[in-house]
Formats: structure tokens, C-alpha cells, sequence
């Protein structure tokens, strides 16, 4: 009888039952996780984030600010903690914040604070803090940070 034609599926192994530490294993567990979810997962949150960020411009450009706020709260819920564009939300947050009257410096300031621990360079974030500390009389905080 001939050989079938069929090749022999590659093992693992290294012939001694132990893997081979250099092998790339096919199994969902070993994909990159954010938040719990895959990467896909966090694509599509970080899509449907960005979504919410254009509303929320759109919001702010029609001078809807409270919608806007929402919209801005809404995206900040589902990108990661560390992701560069959470200093954009929060920093967004801030300007609607300074819009509605009256205006909460407080939370003006821990909105920026917020988005400069993750982006420190940020100069929108910079110039708002600067703004609501004057506007609060720190103005030794303005010149110091």
C-alpha cells in the first residue's frame, strides 16, 4: 500500500512531551486584553469613544453644552485609564464646564489635573487650569505649575 497524502500535523512539542517555548499557540486567551475584552473589544469601544467626542463637538459648537458634557462623559467611560486620548475628553469636559453658568471651577481644575496626568504637555488642558485658578485667586498655583 502507498502513503496517503495527507502530511503529518507539526506538534508543539520537542519530541519529549514538553512544548517549545518559541511555538505560537492559536488560542483566544493569549490575545491582548483591554478593560477585559479583547483587542477587538477595545477597537470598538475606542471607535464608538470617538463617536461620542464628535457629538459632543458638534454639542459644544451649537452651544448645547450640557448635551455635550454628556456625550464627553459618555466616552470617557469606555477608553482605558491610561489612553492619550482621555486627556482630549477630560480637557473637552473642562471647556463645557467653563461654559455653563455658574461655572464650577473646582471642577474645572480636577478636569484638567486629570487630563494632564495623562498627557502632562497638554496645552488646552494647561491654559484651562491656568484660567480657572485665576478666575478662583490662586494665582500663586497659576505661575507655579
Amino acid at each position: 500500500m502507498g502513503k496517503s497524502g495527507a502530511r503529518k500535523k507539526k506538534s508543539n512539542n520537542n519530541g519529549n512531551g514538553s512544548k517549545n517555548p518559541n511555538s505560537v499557540e492559536n488560542s483566544s486567551s493569549s490575545k491582548p486584553t483591554v478593560n477585559g475584552g479583547t483587542d477587538f473589544d477595545a477597537f470598538v469601544f475606542l471607535k464608538r469613544a470617538h463617536e461620542l467626542k464628535e457629538e459632543g463637538n458638534k454639542k459644544f459648537q451649537s452651544k448645547d453644552f450640557q448635551s455635550a458634557l454628556d456625550q464627553y462623559a459618555d466616552a470617557l467611560k469606555l477608553i482605558p485609564k491610561c489612553h492619550l486620548d482621555r486627556a482630549v475628553f477630560h480637557s473637552n469636559h473642562a471647556a463645557c464646564l467653563m461654559q455653563m453658568k455658574p461655572i464650577d471651577y473646582e471642577k474645572v481644575i480636577s478636569e484638567c489635573l486629570m487630563a494632564l496626568q495623562v498627557q502632562p504637555g497638554s496645552t488646552r488642558a494647561l491654559l484651562r487650569r491656568a484660567r480657572a485658578f485665576e478666575a478662583v485667586g490662586k494665582y500663586e498655583l497659576v505661575r507655579k505649575m
